[in-house]
């Protein structure tokens, strides 16, 4: 089976990262004060279908076992298993004119064959065109009493303004990389598969908070090894084409040692490698910024995610660049991008923003030299 369907959350305590959206489903169930209608809007790969349907079937579980009925959570279960006739699952990328909306319309009429409810969970609620959108909010503000709705989207601006007074709107986050570290290393331990931290953390980071993508990833790896094979930061960067950030310390270290050949060579070689100029452009960035943090704030810790090989890395960075060569080298950061947004070649921008470092480390040492 498919990591990402075999470790697919079945409870609010599984779902990664969305603890304040359990914490509201669940005590809206206990407390008998379910809405007719939820949007739940974020990033892809964070949950929202999935904690639709536990929502589900957590609903019906408690309202099967309040009426005192046998094998109540058998019958909710197919709601996890998608296997039950009082749950629909429309996706809206698809199946978005106004004849698919006609024909739930039609299908809701009916009251749930299992269940106390039929759901009707509808995924990427923002591609619906206007005819089936206006359709849509017309049977959510008169709803039959014994259907919940569920728009789901990543797209929140794209819905009718309107449908946000009738609906309650939970906002799913992006998982942070640690979380996600945490819970690769939790299917790595069911699975049997041998992966070094670093090689965690660099795919939690290369997956910008997708946790779906992040054991996607984990599975490619786990296929592209031998078995016996510790998955480490390199098999990463070959494998996924996610660039072990770390590195990114090179450049600076060929920058401090004011080699200018080197460096556009460097460069060269991450781009020729297939990385585009906008990620090595966020990577520098993201090191500055550490950099930056590092040297001005105290709890560190709380604010970005290092390894230990990073800390020690930054540490010897922090002894080589004054603060006024980061505050400066984010302005050529600043021009590298306003070059690429205006179609410069990627190899030409990089190439002034290291001659820029370069000069900015060569005055420096000649004031030195001179007082």
């Amino acid at each position: 089976m498919i990591l990402a369907n075999k470790y697919r959350p079945k409870s609010f305590d599984e779902i990664v990262g969305q603890d304040h959206v359990g914490d509201i489903l669940l005590n809206s169930i206990k407390r008998n004060k379910v809405h007719h209608a939820y949007i739940f809007c974020g990033p892809s790969g964070v949950g929202k279908t999935t904690t639709a349907r536990i929502f589900a079937y957590s609903l019906s579980s408690f309202l099967n076992s309040q009426d005192g009925e046998d094998q109540c959570d058998e019958v909710a279960r197919k709601i996890l298993e998608d296997d039950s006739p009082d749950y629909i699952e429309i996706d809206a990328a698809s199946n978005r004119g106004i004849d698919e909306i006609r024909h739930l319309k039609e299908d809701i009429r009916y009251k749930p064959i299992e269940n106390k409810y039929k759901f009707v969970v509808i995924d990427e609620a923002h591609g619906l065109t206007g005819t089936a959108a206006e359709a849509l909010l017309k049977m959510i503000e008169e709803p039959p009493g014994h259907v919940i709705f569920i728009l789901c989207t990543t797209e929140v601006g794209k819905l009718k303004q309107t449908l946000f007074s009738r609906c309650i709107s939970l906002r799913f986050h992006l998982a942070t990389p640690t979380i996600i570290q945490g819970r690769l290393k939790q299917i790595c331990d069911s699975e049997n598969i041998e992966i070094e931290s670093d090689a965690a953390l660099g795919i939690a980071r290369g997956c910008n908070g997708n946790v779906r993508l992040a054991i996607q990833y984990l599975e490619t790896l786990a296929q592209a090894s031998s078995g016996d094979d510790v998955i480490s930061p390199k098999e990463v960067e070959s494998v996924l084409n996610i660039f072990d950030r770390s590195k990114i310390s090179a450049l600076f270290e060929l920058i401090y040692e004011r080699k200018m050949g080197e460096s556009i060579l460097y460069i060269n070689d991450m781009i020729t490698s297939g990385f585009d100029a906008h990620d090595i452009l966020e990577m520098l960035v993201e090191y500055l910024r550490n950099l930056l943090i590092c040297r001005t704030c105290k709890n560190v810790n709380s604010i970005i995610i290092l390894s230990d090989k990073e800390k020690e890395i930054i540490k010897k960075d922090l002894s080589r660049f004054s603060f006024n060569f980061l505050l400066e080298n984010m302005t050529y950061l600043r021009e590298v991008n306003g070059n690429l947004v205006n179609n410069f070649s990627p190899q030409t921008a990089f190439d002034n923003y290291i001659l820029k470092s370069i000069l900015y480390l060569e005055h420096n040492h000649e004031q030195k030299k001179d007082k």
